[in-house]
């Protein structure tokens, strides 16, 4: 038998403002990048507890257990995928947030965890995931360090020998590459971002 959760419908611009509540609430000093490990584990008091090949065994990078004080991460991406592992932080840390009816099922074992989520309707899991990842890059990637980061990288960009040659795809790919290494976080964080805020409209390159 699946599982029914009324997941509340939130469209983008809804999960950036619990977003900011979050950065204001949790980070006000708003330095980069965001120190979500620390605010996972000093001010959420969460347990991060490593589990060698979950992501082999339940398909994800991470989970977090139904009392809400612990996130269970895969073992490599802990040790070394530091990207991945702060988008997985953060992802969880949206889903506590916005998805109190998901811990009402007390999943304290990949086991349950897997049980649950198989038995869980798709449109409502894609649903969760959608809303906690759109987070989780609003957390990580503040909207204004992203706009104050593009202008000083396409003025260093236009002082560079042969810039008049790069194609505009290209040169986004470095202010991409570039931004994702300062705020530490994946290239396609950042390339979400842009696109979800539209941000390429505003720059003349």
């Amino acid at each position: 038998m699946g599982i029914g959760i009324d997941i509340t419908y939130r469209d983008y611009e809804e999960i950036r403002k619990i977003a900011d509540e979050f950065l204001v609430n949790y980070h006000s000093s708003g330095t980069i990048p965001v120190p979500i490990e620390e605010i996972a584990e000093f001010q959420l008091k969460l347990d991060i507890i490593p589990i060698p090949g979950l992501q082999k065994v339940i398909e994800t990078d991470g989970f977090t257990y139904g009392n809400r004080t612990a996130i269970a991460v895969d073992q490599f991406i802990y040790d070394g995928r530091p990207s991945r592992y702060r988008f997985t932080l953060a992802h969880e840390i949206g889903h506590i947030i916005m998805h109190s009816q998901y811990f009402e099922y007390k999943v304290d074992s990949i086991e349950k965890w897997q049980e649950y989520i198989n038995r869980m309707p798709d449109k409502q899991y894609r649903m969760m995931e959608y809303q906690a990842n759109c987070f989780a890059g609003l957390v990580l990637v503040p909207g204004n360090k992203l706009k104050e980061l593009i202008p000083s990288v396409i003025e260093d960009i236009k002082r560079t020998e042969g810039y008049s040659e790069l194609s505009k795809d290209y040169i986004w790919e470095i202010i991409e590459s570039y931004i994702s290494s300062t705020l530490e976080v994946s290239n396609q964080a950042i390339y979400i971002r842009i696109e979800k805020d539209k941000i390429k409209d505003r720059f003349v390159l």
